[in-house]
């Protein structure tokens, strides 16, 4: 049976090797310099669009987006507040719980949002309507529980990171990399020390590819985008411009893109750039002409909501891909009591080949959801074949 699978799955490969990524379409920033505002640009830099501004929020540094519900949220002055991607629906989250927030991220199946601020404050987390607001972690708290530490420390936090799979919020203070529990830290072993930066500078935003156990800043004062293991090994420069302060910073690891704002460009001008994940091709994709022009932080969006899961998002990260069609072929056959999570798209507790239908229809949702591409003759002949093998599987479990 396994070898008739696996025929099966590489025919329906072949037939779709092509079918395009249709994720992370808009780049959001925050500008707190030049326009007060949150606003989006395409990947190459076009199509600048205003989602919110002066005089409606004032020095907006944090930002975070909630592609699901359509939803930025963002920091003005010293409070938190979100609104909807066409401009409406703003709402207040309510204090940030110290001075300017510096950096906002989300678990949004969990329900929660995390916040760094400046000063002595250190990490925050909330539900993402901003009630149950709670510290994880403090300056004052660490000097209590371990005394004064010089490389654990949580004041003037620049950058957060989640990695919600693995229970851990990572923060950036200084030169230092830190981590603790999504918990936040209750003993004295739960502030763990990552490493520190090996050359000048200090860490600003931070990005996680969790994957290869990466760690992708930027270097405010070094003029860097930079790299390493999580725990500090081969630390490496991919961009360094000789001046300028990069500053907000996305990373598109599917695309292998990253992403940076730079506040003191060419000229003293702020603008935005791009570059492969290895820091060759760096270019501006969007020229401010301003040296007001402050991009502080930086993250993908699409224009509009995606959906909820997919029925054949098994992996239920909201994008149904080559991953969700592993999970059903390791699962083929599973019956009785198959989940969602294992391959059973249509709720009939099997994953069988009405799962595999429901995954073809899907393939490439949400951002925006969209059918899956009709196939050519010489692919419709192959999906034949391919459903003729599912039959006789079938036929062969009874």
């Amino acid at each position: 049976m396994r070898r008739r699978l696996a025929v099966f799955v590489a025919a329906f490969s072949i037939a779709y090797q092509s079918t395009s990524d249709l994720q992370a379409s808009r780049l959001y920033f925050t500008d707190p310099g030049f326009g007060d505002q949150v606003s989006r640009v395409n990947l190459d830099g076009s199509n600048l669009d205003v989602v919110i501004s002066f005089p409606t929020i004032v020095d907006p540094r944090a930002l975070a987006i909630d592609g699901l519900n359509g939803q930025a949220y963002y920091s003005s002055g010293s409070l938190l507040q979100r609104i909807d991607f066409d401009g409406t629906g703003l709402e207040s989250l309510g204090p940030a719980g110290g001075s300017v927030p510096t950096d906002i991220a989300l678990d949004v199946a969990g329900d929660k949002m995390y916040w760094s601020v400046d000063g002595a404050a250190g990490v925050k987390r909330s539900a993402l309507d901003g009630t149950g607001a709670a510290t994880l972690v403090s300056q004052s708290f660490l000097n209590t529980l371990v005394g004064v530490d010089p490389l654990v420390r949580a004041d003037a936090v620049s950058g957060i990171a989640l990695d919600i799979e693995g229970g851990r919020l990572y923060w950036a203070n200084g030169r230092h990399l830190n981590s603790m529990p999504l918990s936040g830290v209750a003993a004295a072993g739960d502030a763990v020390h990552q490493f520190e930066l090996s050359g000048t500078g200090d860490f600003n935003k931070i990005k996680l590819d969790l994957d290869s156990g990466h760690v992708y800043w930027t270097n405010s004062t070094g003029s860097f985008v930079q790299r390493a293991g999580l725990k500090g090994a081969g630390q490496v420069t991919l961009v360094s411009r000789g001046f300028g302060r990069p500053a907000g910073l996305a990373v598109d690891l599917t695309g292998g893109k990253l992403y940076f704002g730079d506040s003191l460009g060419v000229g003293g001008r702020g603008e935005i750039l791009s570059a492969n994940l290895d820091g060759s091709d760096a270019l501006v994709i969007y020229p401010s002409g301003s040296s007001l022009f402050t991009p502080l932080d930086l993250e993908f969006g699409p224009d509009v909501a995606t959906p909820e899961f997919m029925e054949a998002d098994f992996e239920e990260d909201h994008d149904v891909d080559g991953a969700d069609l592993a999970l059903w072929t390791t699962n083929f056959g599973l019956t009785g009591a198959a989940l969602h999570t294992q391959g059973d798209a249509d709720g009939d507790l099997d994953v069988d080949g009405a799962d595999f239908l429901v995954w073809q229809r899907q393939l490439g949702s949400p951002a925006p959801a969209v059918s899956a591409p009709v196939p050519e003759p010489a692919t419709s002949l192959l999906f034949i074949a391919a459903s003729a093998g599912i039959g006789c599987m079938s036929r062969r479990m009874r």
